[in-house]
């Protein structure tokens, strides 16, 4: 009787030694151990051939030919790069001198708006027939206000061209704002020069314009504003003294006018600070001493004089800090050209 058999009748045989599993480790599954392939793999299937289109035939020789090869051109020689168009560095327009020069033709084009909205408005408000005599010497009839609308409009599209030229970089408007502007200087020096030079000259045709202002006085209201607004802030009366006054023949003693031998009220002295605009009235048939107590008795050519001598000081340093804002002005424009025209250069 032999012993027990305990080997399974239906047992596997073992799987032969493989030396490449050896180094495999315990946790893969199964079926790399009986060299299986994983179920997730899928096997490959074989590429489907498309059919090609058959070759053309030789209509010559019946049988098909490859195509014969193109011979390509050759090559073109490579041209150099195109040398650079931008300025080197270092090499720009300065954007100090730039938008300084802008702001500073913001507030010459802001002045000039104002004056000739101010003389446009002038004519506008007043009568077609108040036309004022400005210089009867030379024959020169004119309104005032068209000094404001005059002004205004060049120094209005003065500015308009330094603003737009030294935003844009333009080199024409801005070489027409300078030259421009030192035309203005010119002017400015050359009119300075002679009123030093002609200072008899000039007061004599300043005492002139009072004596006519003083005959049209009730005929122009700009000459009778100018004429009250001197009397006012000099302190005078009259272009020499208050008989000048019966040049006009409202005011004239001979006058049949109830102002007869009377001055204006911007003649009159305060009485504690309250103008009395009646105290005028027939003040030329008084005594000088007691009409000096009444009105102002110095002429207002000679207040005109003393307040140049009074105030040259003042009249000179603002006319230097004038002169010197315009020479600043006229740099700035001339060196934004410049620097303009150095890098379109390179170009």
């Amino acid at each position: 009787m032999g012993g027990k058999n305990t080997t399974a009748p239906y047992a596997d045989p073992p799987p032969p030694y493989n030396p490449d599993y050896a180094s495999i480790p315990h946790n893969q599954p199964p079926h790399h151990l009986y060299n299986q392939p994983p179920q997730h793999q899928y096997i490959s299937t074989p590429p489907v051939h498309q059919p090609q289109p058959p070759p053309q035939a030789n209509q010559h020789q019946g049988r098909s030919q490859p195509p014969p090869q193109q011979r390509l051109p050759p090559p073109e020689p490579r041209q150099p790069p195109p040398p650079s168009r931008r300025a080197p560095r270092g090499v720009e327009v300065s954007a100090c001198t730039k938008y300084l020069l802008f702001f500073i033709n913001i507030i010459f084009w802001l002045i000039g708006g104002f004056l000739l909205a101010f003389g446009v408005w002038g004519l506008v408000s007043k009568d077609g027939n108040s036309v004022s005599e400005l210089a009867e010497d030379i024959g020169l009839y004119l309104d005032p206000m068209f000094a404001f609308v005059i002004v205004g409009a060049l120094i209005f599209i003065l500015g308009f061209f330094g603003c737009i030229g030294s935003l844009r970089e333009n080199t024409c408007m801005i070489k027409f704002f300078t030259y421009f502007l030192i035309l203005i200087f010119l002017g400015e020096v050359t009119i300075g020069l002679l009123a030093y030079f002609y200072q008899d000259k000039l007061f004599g045709a300043l005492e002139d314009w009072f004596d006519t202002t003083i005959e049209f006085y009730y005929d122009d209201p700009d000459k009778q504003f100018l004429m009250d607004s001197f009397q006012e802030s000099l302190r005078c009366c009259g272009s020499s003294s208050p008989y000048d006054w019966e040049q006009n023949i409202y005011f004239n003693c001979s006058s049949i006018a109830s102002s007869a031998c009377s001055v204006p009220y911007s003649c009159c002295r305060p009485d504690e600070g309250v103008m009395n605009y009646q105290c005028g009235y027939e003040v030329l048939t008084l005594s000088e001493e007691a009409m000096d107590q009444v009105i102002y008795t110095y002429g207002c050519a000679e207040a005109m004089k003393d307040w140049f001598i009074t105030n040259a000081i003042i009249l000179g340093a603002c006319l230097a800090a004038m002169v010197i804002f315009q020479c600043a002005t006229i740099c700035l424009g001339r060196s934004l050209v410049s620097d303009i025209e150095q890098v379109k250069s390179y170009w």
